[in-house]
Parts: structure tokens; C-alpha cells; sequence
């Protein structure tokens, strides 16, 4: 899920700097803004995690970061200051509960007495990580050749997270949840 989201780095300042001509002070901004919304969300988002569950916090995730992208079919820098907010909510989001939900899930199924090693299931998300990173540019890339805009890396993630978000509703079995 990192990747999926982190790939667009190189689209968001092209999308401000190059499609709707911000200055640059504003981009920098608007950077800015989402790194102090995740700073800040930082402090109160594992334990939302806790009260309410992993399982909702990643749902939340992909609300919050689908949310972000729609803001950026706008040029308005309210609307991209919002996105970039939600964004950094996002991100905070991202980094701290997918591996949480992963260590709770692997001590809640007994898989620490098994011959599976935390050590190794963070080491298999990782090269897989690098893998989709990858194969993320390439798509993000082709789909920006296809359509002409830097937006549409954002369009795509969207329909990545409304179905992660609809797998995650469905199909998420938690030990946890049944005990």
C-alpha cells in the first residue's frame, strides 16, 4: 500500500509546478502542509487506531488518501491545501497501522510458533514492496503518456483504494475481532 500511494511523488510537483503553473513558494507550501498534518496526526492516530481497530484505520486510509487524490482534479490552492492535509493524515495513517494490523494478526494466529518469522514476513513485504514500486512507475507513467495528465495517476489510485477498501470490509478475518 506504501508504493501504491508514494509512487506519485514525482507527479504531485509536476502536476502543481508544471499543469497548473504554482509558483514555487506554493508548491513548497503545499508540501509543507502535508508533512505537518502527518507530524501532527501522529500523535493521536495510534491510539484512534487502538480504540476503534486496525482493520477501521486502514479503511481509513484508503478514504483519507482517495479523498486526497480527488483534490487534485482541482487547481485551487484551498482545495490542494486540503488535499495535501488529508494527504499527510493519510500517510500517517500508511506507516504505522498496516504494520500494526500485520504484528497483531501474526501473535493473534500463533504464527510466532510456527516456522514463519516476523522477521521473515517483513522481509517478503519488502522486496514486494520494491517490486510494485516498480511496476507502479511503469503503469503511472503509461497511464500519464495515454491521457496527458499528471492527475490521472491519482484517478487510478482511487479505484486501487475503493477496492483494497472493499477487500479489507469483506474479506478482512481478524482473530482478534472474534475473541
Amino acid at each position: 500500500m506504501a508504493i501504491l500511494t508514494h509512487n506519485q511523488g514525482p507527479y504531485v510537483y509536476t502536476l502543481y509546478k508544471d499543469e497548473y503553473g504554482l509558483a514555487e513558494p506554493t508548491v513548497a507550501m503545499l508540501f509543507a502542509a502535508g508533512f505537518v498534518a502527518a507530524a501532527l496526526s501522529a500523535t493521536f492516530v495510534g491510539a484512534l487506531a487502538d480504540k476503534y481497530g486496525r482493520r477501521m484505520a486502514c479503511m481509513a486510509f484508503c478514504i483519507t488518501y482517495a479523498l486526497s487524490c480527488v483534490t487534485k482534479l482541482s487547481s485551487e490552492i484551498v482545495t490542494l491545501l486540503i488535499g495535501r492535509l488529508l494527504g499527510g493524515v493519510a500517510t500517517t495513517l500508511m506507516y504505522s497501522v498496516f504494520e500494526s494490523w500485520m504484528v497483531t494478526e501474526y501473535f493473534a494466529r500463533s504464527l510466532d510458533k510456527s516456522n514463519m518469522t516476523l522477521d521473515s514476513m517483513f522481509g517478503l513485504m519488502t522486496a514486494l514492496n520494491g517490486v510494485v514500486a516498480i511496476l507502479s512507475g511503469v503503469v503511472g507513467e503509461s497511464v500519464v503518456a495515454m491521457t496527458g495528465t499528471k492527475t490521472s495517476p491519482f484517478m487510478a489510485a482511487i479505484v486501487l483504494l475503493m477496492t483494497a477498501l472493499v477487500i479489507m470490509k469483506r474479506g478482512w478475518v481478524s482473530l482478534q475481532s472474534q475473541s
